[in-house]
């Protein structure tokens, strides 16, 4: 990887610091977006960065309700598309609905994998 231009050291700083974690690391360079990709040493990582990734979808759930609060698009966006994506994430969701899979079992199934 070259030198990065002045400005943008502290992303590649940031991109040494997080390689261990994996997956693919979009990162916005000025006006592009540069994607990295990092391989994990074992699937214990693989669940850890999983769960990062879940939290990560949770907050950002939390803030899209939040943006929708008092609109007249609150009720549907619960009713469905919010609905759908916390159902697919765990089981402490509220819904009567479940997913066979949720991202937790997956997360679950990884981390135990390197316990045996």
């Amino acid at each position: 990887m070259s030198r990065p231009e002045t400005g943008v050291e502290d992303v590649y700083r940031l991109l040494r610091l997080r390689r261990h974690h994996g997956g693919r690391l979009c990162v916005l360079l000025g006006r592009g977006v540069r994607v990295m990709t990092v391989s994990f040493s074992s699937n214990y990582e693989r669940g850890r960065r999983l769960w990062e990734i879940k939290e990560e979808i949770s907050g950002l759930l939390e803030e899209a309700e939040g943006l929708l609060k008092g609109t007249p698009e609150a009720e549907r966006a619960r009713a469905y598309w919010l609905a759908h994506i916390k159902i697919a994430l765990d089981r402490s969701h509220g819904y009567l609905a479940s997913s066979m899979c949720t991202m937790e079992d997956s997360v679950a199934a990884l981390t135990d994998e390197d316990d045996e």
